[in-house]
């Protein structure tokens, strides 16, 4: 695959807090939040704990780049037309692809249901609003700052192939890993392949546009149309 250099990259001490930042709330986080919550609102409920999780990491997230995402504004200017109609061919994309996948697994498991769109589903009851502020606003901006920003952006540098593997691959783990030994193995790799549509899109997105914004706003469309129909 030929290298195609993205106009704006992270900062070093925005990539080494960026990746132990990334470490940290997938593997602490989640528990310190609980015990925090635990004795500030008795009673708490998943839709509590996911939306402090989702705020938690976008402040964290919003700080750590904020080089990066002040140049990326800056950016803009530059370059709004090609940021618009990539965002928007990307989300073209990403819909045919999701539709075709979507297909698929109904075909190879005709019971199938996506293990985390169902949990948010269920936490939805609890507190839609809340919900729907962290999955459709929240969540979109770390997810595309972690993953495509800082995962893919670095690996770019080397090798554009190594970037859009790897990049793709931890998305779709990211979005399972919590509901491995509670579904079939088959299930949830059924589950995984439904993520590889978005990563590759997404990546795409942010390769071509050269704006972290775009593949940022097709996110948030995304999630936005996703959580609403939950309601």
């Amino acid at each position: 695959m030929r290298n195609k250099s993205l106009p704006i990259g992270l900062t070093r001490p925005e990539f080494d807090w960026g990746t132990r930042y990334l470490l940290f709330q997938l593997v602490f986080l989640p528990s310190i939040l609980s015990l925090l919550l635990s004795r500030l609102i008795p009673g708490f409920n998943s839709a509590h704990l996911n939306f402090a999780y989702f705020t938690v990491n976008f402040l964290a997230v919003v700080w750590i780049f904020r080089s990066f995402l002040a140049r990326s504004l800056h950016q803009i200017r530059e370059r709004s037309v090609k940021i618009l109609l990539y965002a928007l061919g990307g989300f073209a994309a990403y819909q045919v692809l999701t539709f075709a996948m979507n297909l698929l697994t109904a075909w190879l498991m005709p019971d199938f249901f996506n293990v985390n769109d169902a949990s948010i589903a269920v936490t939805t009851t609890q507190s839609f609003w809340l919900m729907a502020i962290g999955v459709a606003v929240l969540a979109p901006v770390t997810e595309e700052l972690f993953y495509r920003a800082l995962l893919f952006g670095t690996l770019h540098r080397r090798s554009r192939l190594l970037a859009y593997t790897a990049s793709v691959l931890v998305f779709a783990s990211i979005h399972i890993s919590g509901y491995i030994g509670y579904y079939a193995w088959d299930h949830l790799l059924l589950c995984f392949a439904q993520y590889i549509p978005a990563g590759l899109v997404l990546a795409w997105t942010y390769e071509q546009s050269g704006s972290i914004f775009a593949p940022i706003a097709i996110h948030i469309a995304v999630n936005t149309i996703g959580i609403s129909s939950m309601r």
